[in-house]
């Protein structure tokens, strides 16, 4: 089962446009499909070894239950996660809950450790209308092709220009600290569970020189956590 959580090739791993900023920004999303999982699985454990079943809790949640065979123990062994239901629809959610559920057994789960993918965007890109911009048709990431080893990450567009590298600007440098850079930030603080990765966090995303209080508290916050201190 351990070949459940190999490193997914480049070819199944997509992207899409997270976010959108004035300054000419975007965050690109790298995420999985729901046939991603099941390839995983049928290669792995084979088609007869694995099987799936929906349900819904006591909150009206939907949940996936993903079942592997296990002959060691002569049993089936579950994992189980959540659907986000985000006005995606129902077979949306289906979905989603299908891809948590694979990522609890490793399949992809390497996504969720990968850096914020910013993306300087060129003109006609993007379109500014008032205070947002979003992209434009013109931005067309789904064709774009996503490489990554142990220790580097590239982003080619369609022409095959290199548009992300491991050279990428920290959050302070591309979109700053107000509003949704702080928000960024956090989401990035939260996922450490270890004071190494808190302190790659720190020295990566914050400007040398003197930091704002608020940015500050947050990293104090979650190293108080992580020491179990009040």
């Amino acid at each position: 089962m351990n070949l459940l959580t190999r490193r997914l090739p480049d070819n199944e791993i997509e992207l899409r446009v997270q976010s959108v900023f004035q300054s000419g920004w975007a965050i690109l999303l790298a995420y999985k499909t729901a046939r991603v999982d099941a390839k995983r699985l049928d290669d792995v454990v084979g088609p007869e070894n694995w099987q799936k079943h929906y349900e819904y809790d006591a909150k009206g949640n939907l949940l996936c239950h993903i079942d592997v065979w296990c002959d060691v123990k002569k049993q089936w062994i579950r994992k189980t996660d959540v659907g986000d239901d985000n006005k995606q629809g129902a077979k949306g959610t289906y979905s989603d809950a299908f891809k948590r559920a694979g990522f609890a057994w490793g399949i992809g789960r390497e996504l969720y450790d990968l850096p914020v993918l910013f993306v300087k965007l060129n003109d006609g890109e993007y379109e500014s209308d008032g205070n947002k911009a979003k992209a434009s048709n013109k931005l067309r990431v789904y064709d774009w092709s996503f490489e990554t080893s142990d220790t580097h990450y590239n982003i080619y567009d369609d022409k095959g220009v290199k548009r992300f590298s491991n050279n990428r600007p920290n959050i302070q440098e591309a979109i700053g600290f107000d509003g949704e850079g702080k928000g960024i930030l956090q989401e990035k603080i939260n996922k450490c569970e270890t004071m190494e990765q808190l302190t790659e966090v720190y020295e990566r995303e914050l400007p040398e020189g003197e930091i704002e209080p608020e940015i500050l508290r947050m990293f104090t916050d979650h190293k108080k956590y992580l020491q179990g201190l009040p």
